[in-house]
């Protein structure tokens, strides 16, 4: 008997955090399971937990490959998934003990395609809300009803926030390798292409694990991902003749690296203030800039983003002002938080 859900985990670096998590998945209510571990790589010793939690639980299957990142640790269990509904999971967060059963009960009761459910954020001990509540037993069956509710929320929920019928994707959905964040926002797109109803549940099964957040980042990595982002999305909307307001999203997403990109560039102590001037002009006369301020509603802009909406150009002494004002606010706030 094929099992009833395939649980996918991508696993690197998560020693300490992995075992908690994989025995939340085995000790669901629901039994009939296919869980296939997927040590990409991890250079600790998430592998060897692997291998000891499949010898414990037959219905565990290990991977081990070499680091592709998650999205090419999830295709890769895609490839050999059996079970009738597909789950991700991240191995260091941890799920209910009827998790799947409850999203499985709700899917084939309603005869749905796709089944959400709510989240939390646990952080130093507490939980925090997921921000995103859902209707309780809202069912989209009207290919009509489902583009109006992706027009305005095409990045809603994470793909560890629902199960799918793996018929549906089987062959025609995978995870984009090229990005390493915000990787199930295509998949989810392709997702909604092919489905034809799913459900929401208000009800809290999945508990994300919060770490605290670096506050530095490669900006570099950060605009090419949303580069990559930006161009494989619209063209997915444009493949599947999507509503034109599901371009907000990632018109958004290319408007909000103008902020850190023209920071970055002003923080190059190596540069002269023309320099810095020429790199900024230079970076927003890309297309990928131009195409967002002017295709993007006003709401979802950044002020600078506003700023250059209203000028219809690339002013640069406004951006330079801006960032100025910015940063002299920030360096009297961690004035003010010293004392």
């Amino acid at each position: 008997m094929s099992p009833a859900v395939t649980v996918i985990m991508p696993v690197y670096k998560v020693e300490k955090d992995l075992e908690k998590s994989v025995k939340s998945v085995t000790a669901q209510t629901l039994g009939n399971l296919q869980i296939i571990l997927v040590d990409d790589g991890s250079p600790d010793k998430s592998g060897e937990i692997c291998d000891s939690l499949a010898a414990k639980d037959r219905r565990i299957t290990v991977i081990h490959k070499e680091n592709g990142g998650v999205s090419s640790a999830r295709n890769a269990g895609l490839d050999i998934a059996e079970g009738e509904w597909i789950y991700f999971a991240d191995a260091d967060d941890y799920i209910e003990p009827d998790t799947l059963e409850q999203a499985l009960n709700a899917a084939e009761s309603t005869g749905v395609d796709m089944c959400f459910f709510d989240y939390d954020r646990v952080y130093k001990g507490k939980s925090l809300p997921s921000g995103f509540p859902l209707k309780h037993n809202a069912v989209y069956k009207d290919l009509s009803d489902i583009n109006a509710f992706i027009a305005y929320n095409i990045d809603f929920g994470f793909c560890w926030t629902f199960i799918i019928k793996h018929s549906i994707i089987k062959g025609r959905v995978r995870f984009s390798e090229k990005l390493t964040y915000r990787e199930d926002t295509l998949f989810k797109i392709e997702c909604y292409a092919h489905i034809s109803s799913f459900i929401q549940i208000n009800k809290v099964l999945y508990h994300y694990n919060q770490r605290q957040v670096s506050a530095t980042h490669n900006v570099a990595d950060y605009l090419s991902q949303s580069m990559i982002l930006f161009k494989e999305g619209n063209e997915l909307i444009k493949k599947y003749d999507y509503p034109p307001e599901t371009r907000i999203y990632f018109n958004s997403i290319m408007l909000g690296v103008i902020r850190p990109v023209s920071e970055s560039i002003l923080n190059d102590r190596g540069c002269s203030l023309g320099e810095k001037t020429g790199k900024i002009r230079d970076f927003l006369n890309m297309d990928e800039i131009k195409n967002a301020v002017n295709n993007c509603s006003r709401a979802y802009m950044t002020k600078i983003a506003k700023f250059y909406m209203i000028l219809g150009k690339p002013y640069i002494p406004v951006i330079l002002t801006a960032h100025v004002l910015f940063m002299i606010k920030k360096a009297l706030r961690k004035k003010s938080e010293a004392f």
